[in-house]
């Protein structure tokens, strides 16, 4: 508890780590949060005591899993980066993608 409010630390895994900055949105279980720091594999949230004591974060201990969303716009603007960065080249995403492409295809959705 920090003041008034509860801290929460949580670790996440490394490739989200551009997606998650400090005064960043998240959703910790659909509840959604402002990050309050940033590190390489963890960041931190204060949960105001109403939240704390009506929604599932209350029954959370140390090692539990937790499900994370990143900000949706967060997202978007990663992946606009990642596909107009001409040295840019993710062999097994543009396998997935291929293979996705021509399952739209062959069910019409593309042509």
């Amino acid at each position: 508890m920090a003041g008034t409010s509860y801290r929460l630390k949580v670790k996440f895994a490394e490739n989200l780590a551009p997606y998650i900055v400090p005064k960043g949105s998240v959703a910790l279980d659909g509840i959604s949060l402002t990050t309050y720091n940033a590190e390489r594999q963890f960041f931190s949230v204060f949960i105001i005591p109403h939240t704390f004591e009506n929604t599932t974060l209350k029954f959370k201990k140390t090692g539990d899993l937790i499900n994370l969303e990143i900000d949706l716009i967060a997202r978007y603007i990663g992946n606009y980066l990642k596909f107009n960065n001409p040295e840019y080249k993710d062999k097994e995403n543009d396998e997935r993608d291929s293979i996705l492409k021509e399952k739209l295809i062959r069910h019409g959705f593309l042509k």
